[in-house]
């Protein structure tokens, strides 16, 4: 889970990086990004889905983001991951705060998918990572284009669909709350962050996507932030409890304060809701049409 770089590179990665969490996102119009669906997007058929009015959030998930930070002595702490394959729910499903102690931040929502089911996800988190116009319907307004580092293996039909994206990495342009950002989204399998996989069947876990996230500065990935989004089943489909642990992966305490903030973790978790909310309305109706 440590940051492969030599000392230097390390150093400059990271003085890099904290210029661009605090105040240095990307300039869409000098990239030539576009939130937007460009004139040949439109015309194709993904276009229908896109739709820029989002649904309001659950109140529980409202109340959480504009009540301020939660008590972070209640947050779920990374190295006890495996609560969340308890029965019921844990202190925190949603909210975000800062660790004073360490410096890390902490963010958890809840997302119901009514309807779906574990193909479902694992194809949308293949499916969605190209072209373009897959990611901008996911979040019209905050995503902006989207890459994918192995491309063999995304389109290698004898792979099943987690196969295609765990060990793989995408790299999306995206505002989470603070700017533009290109990101890396590395997926992992849930064993590399501890979980006890033999234990989902009894838990009810449809599945269970799993990444380390960083940011990229020029060709550096500076890997900050781990990211697992736990998919429950439920009567009617599934449930989805998101958790973050943003500066879990950067070495220092004095480096996480400066680079994970407040702001960062409230834009996270408002980011982080409407697009789930959002793509949880169209999910069965654009798998049925495109699996």
């Amino acid at each position: 889970m440590k940051i492969r770089k030599t000392p230097l590179v390390l150093l400059m990665g990271i003085i890099l990086v904290c210029l661009a969490l605090t105040g240095c996102p990307e300039d869409a119009a000098l990239l030539g990004l576009h939130a937007e669906l460009t004139e040949q997007e439109m015309r194709q058929p993904e276009a229908k889905y896109y739709n820029p009015a989002f649904s309001p959030l659950s109140p529980d998930v409202q109340a959480a983001i504009s009540g301020g930070p939660a008590d972070c002595n209640r947050a779920l702490k990374f190295e006890n991951i495996n609560d969340l394959l308890k029965p019921g729910y844990l202190d925190i499903e949603n909210g975000y705060c800062l660790n004073p102690d360490d410096g890390t931040g902490f963010v958890a929502v809840k997302t119901d998918f009514p309807g779906a089911t574990a193909d479902m996800i694992h194809w949308w988190f293949w499916w969605h990572a190209y072209p373009d116009i897959r990611y901008k319907i996911w979040c019209p307004g905050d995503h902006y284009a989207i890459g994918i580092k192995n491309k063999q293996q995304a389109g290698n039909p004898a792979l099943t669909y987690e196969q295609r994206y765990v060990n793989n990495t995408q790299f999306p342009y995206e505002d989470t709350g603070n700017g533009i950002f290109k990101l890396s989204i590395h997926f992992v399998p849930p064993e590399a962050f501890g979980f006890n996989t033999g234990k989902f069947e009894e838990a009810g876990i449809a599945a269970m996507v799993c990444a380390r996230v960083g940011y990229m500065v020029g060709d550096l990935n500076i890997e900050h932030t781990y990211m697992c989004h736990e998919f429950r089943k439920t009567h009617n489909g599934l449930e989805l409890r998101s958790r973050f642990w943003p500066g879990k992966a950067l070495p220092g305490v004095a480096l996480r304060k400066l680079a994970i903030t407040e702001d960062v973790v409230k834009g996270l978790a408002s980011h982080n809701a409407h697009e789930y909310s959002h793509l949880a309305e169209f999910l069965p109706e654009i798998y049925g049409e495109f699996k």
